[in-house]
């Protein structure tokens, strides 16, 4: 990503999957390091289904970044970045907000099942925009 202007919260922005990996993760604390995560990604169960569907449809829902450090990480969408790795993609996907954001169905996604495609929506089914936080609305 050409780093032209700041990152901005609500928004979605197309990154090559090597920078998206030179960021943190909220995962870390649990891996850390990229491959070691991608490697316990993959090794999940529904992993050779989100590779399908990936492969099949792209990316049906962005991942989810995040600000609330200070700095942007990666919070949601850690099977969907190791299956964009494994299918030799270049670009994936982001969206970004001011704090983490975990998909209702994160970790737990099936083949057959539908995949909610807003982005930003968290477990809790509440959609996050810039209107909610005044904070992030203004800067």
């Amino acid at each position: 990503m050409l780093e032209l202007e700041p990152i901005r919260v609500g928004r979605v922005y197309h990154w090559a999957v090597e920078q998206v990996m030179e960021r943190r993760s909220t995962d870390f604390g649990l891996y850390g390091s990229w491959d070691y995560m991608l490697d316990v990604k993959r090794e999940d169960s529904h992993y050779p289904d989100v590779l399908a569907s990936i492969r099949e449809h792209g990316f049906i829902r962005p991942l989810n970044a995040d600000l609330d450090k200070g700095y942007l990480q990666l919070s949601d969408g850690h099977h969907r970045i190791a299956a964009a790795v494994d299918l030799g993609m270049e670009c994936v996907p982001v969206y970004v907000t001011p704090y983490p954001i975990i998909s209702g169905d994160s970790g737990r996604w099936r083949a057959g099942r539908e995949v909610d495609d807003r982005a930003g929506v968290g477990r809790d089914g509440t959609p996050w925009s810039c209107d909610d936080d005044e904070e992030w609305a203004t800067t």
